[in-house]
């Protein structure tokens, strides 16, 4: 209800006001035209675009990492091929210019809308809808909104800001406004499209990489020194987690709660620089064929880290890196051979943290606070791991998880938690063959 009427919303008040709206922002002659042909097109249709991000959200709520991720692809895809096809006139389609470009959009997230919508109500989905039994819960309502209106600060802020920009280029001419309005424009068209790629993409890495590699009776090895461990523990050992994911925490590089005196700061900062390190961690172990690596580094540039990754593929391993994009491409590498953990990963999922981490410049301060890494590394690590379960299910695999053992006097718990430690260490058998 919340995502068809705030897209209702959008409808009525684009093509009531939409003129007068972006006349206000120094619109005016054919800029004007084109922007009213693209927005009444577009925005005939807004709710199919809110539907699509809610019912996909609905889905993955219940566990099904798979079917929202196909159809985010899928509508990225569509949304590329149509608006592609009729805004430049391709593969003999009429060419509809801004019109044919908001018609690829709307295409792709009405068939997406549709597709999500005859999932759920087809009975297919965990989510069984009991339409009869529906009643209005306010309280319900004030919960949600309470955290997506404090989600929708950003992205307000963006739009906010362009807005802002449009009506201050629009008095130095059409030319200026017209390429601040391609340039913008872009970025917006490519958003949805990275963002479909890059949900979808994360459970995915669970299913065919982590469900694979542990359905086989291979370990995906979780690596992060410093702070980045905490990522390798949010794995495993976790309420809900289950065999095959190992942390491989070195302690000389991550205890140093004193930050001064013994197991201080100093000594991992120092070791995380020295070369060859990673390489006596791994010689530890006997890796198997099956096996993998998920290596977690905001900047992505330190030498152990580095080192870790080029071992792992050494051994043919595949590398998974979470890091930031945006420090790792910033910062200049620190291994001697050039490269950063971008270089030596078959795949890179990125955090979304800026250069340096924290995201709150604070008036007084030179520096700012705020570090995001970790919630976003965690809800990283936590779609790879549900995904990798429902994986397993997928293959005939039921994953022995480590229940909460917080229920004093609960014999089922106590009972699946020695289940856990048996089937853990038979999981680890191959390492030291």
């Amino acid at each position: 209800m919340i995502g068809a009427c705030a897209g209702l919303f959008f409808t009525l008040m684009m093509l009531g006001f939409g003129r007068e709206f972006y006349a206000l922002l120094g619109g005016r002659g054919g800029v004007l035209e084109q922007s009213i042909q693209y927005s009444h097109v577009l925005f005939s249709g807004a709710i199919s675009i809110w539907l699509v991000n809610t019912l996909a959200s609905v889905v993955r709520g219940t566990g099904d990492m798979r079917v929202p991720s196909a159809t985010l692809i899928a509508t990225a895809v569509v949304q590329i091929a149509v608006g592609g096809g009729f805004g430049l006139g391709l593969f003999g389609l009429p060419k509809l210019g801004m019109r044919g470009v908001a018609t690829g959009q709307l295409t792709a997230f009405t068939l997406g809308a549709i597709f999500l919508s005859w999932y759920l109500l087809s009975g297919r989905s965990r989510l069984k809808l009991n339409f009869a039994g529906f009643k209005f819960q306010r309280n319900m309502f004030v919960d949600i909104l309470k955290v997506g209106a404090v989600s929708c600060l950003s992205p307000l802020q963006t739009v906010l800001t362009i807005l802002i920009f449009t009506k201050i280029l629009a008095t130095f001419g059409t030319e200026t406004l017209a390429g601040y309005g391609m340039g913008s424009r872009l970025e917006f068209l490519l958003t949805p499209i990275a963002f479909a790629f890059g949900v979808a993409s994360v459970p995915m890495v669970g299913m065919a990489i982590g469900a694979d590699r542990i359905a086989r009776g291979g370990l995906v090895f979780l690596f992060g020194n410093g702070h980045s461990r905490m990522m390798c523990e949010e794995m495993t050992p976790r309420q809900g987690c289950f065999p095959g994911f190992v942390a491989l925490v070195e302690l000389a590089l991550s205890n140093h709660a004193a930050i001064v005196g013994a197991n201080g700061l100093r000594a991992p900062l120092y070791l995380e620089n020295y070369e060859g390190y990673a390489e006596q961690i791994l010689r530890s172990f006997r890796f198997g064929k099956h096996d993998a690596f998920i290596i977690v580094s905001t900047s992505g540039i330190r030498p152990v880290v580095v080192e870790m990754a080029m071992g792992a593929q050494g051994r043919e391993l595949p590398v998974i890196a979470i890091l930031s994009k945006a420090h790792c491409d910033l910062a200049k590498a620190a291994h001697s051979s050039g490269k950063k953990l971008t270089d030596c990963a078959d795949i890179v999922i990125d955090n979304q943290c800026p250069p340096g981490d924290c995201i709150l410049p604070l008036p007084g301060l030179d520096w700012p606070t705020g570090p995001a890494s970790t919630i976003t590394g965690a809800t990283i690590i936590n779609m790879i791991r549900c995904a990798t379960a429902e994986g397993l299910l997928r293959r005939g695999k039921v994953p022995t998880l480590l229940p909460s053992h917080q229920y004093v006097g609960n014999a089922k718990a106590g009972e699946q938690l020695e289940a856990f430690y048996e089937a853990y260490r038979k999981s680890l058998a191959h390492l030291f063959e």
